[in-house]
């Protein structure tokens, strides 16, 4: 269950979380929340909104949105963002193909259809879909 918190955030590089994690956290809309999130201390603050996938950094948000399919089992696909987006930073150090990765290793889990860790995803299949999202990628500034 979801409760209220008032964690410190300094020193933490990036966190993510859903619209109903992040209101336990912060209030506002879903950019309003990302910009308080990022006031304590985050500097990549990722909100997951099923398909939809933002990321603030700095004062710009980043997007892109997993295509809408038939969703088979969901269970560990934010584990496999995370990893996929903390992999993807410390070795290349690009939050865009960090994010673009990240995207592609949830959607290649939710297309394999397969359930546990059956569902983590080769690396090939996951590169072609973080190309694909790279393309596509759209941004504003907040």
């Amino acid at each position: 269950m979801l409760q209220k918190n008032d964690i410190d955030l300094s020193g933490v590089s990036a966190i993510k979380v859903n619209p109903e994690e992040a209101q336990q956290l912060v209030n506002g809309t879903h950019d309003e929340m990302m910009v308080s999130l990022q006031k304590k201390g985050a500097e990549y603050v990722l909100l997951t909104n099923k398909a939809q996938v933002s990321m603030l950094v700095k004062d710009k948000v980043y997007s892109i949105t997993l295509p809408n399919k038939d969703i088979h089992d969901t269970t560990g696909i934010g584990d496999i963002f995370c990893a996929a987006f903390c992999c993807t930073m410390l070795k290349e150090k690009d939050f865009l193909w960090a994010l673009c990765f990240a995207g592609g290793a949830a959607q290649a889990a939710l297309d394999s259809k397969n359930i546990g860790l059956q569902k983590i995803p080769r690396k090939g299949t996951i590169q072609n879909n973080a190309s694909y999202f790279y393309n596509l990628v759209k941004f504003r500034d907040l």
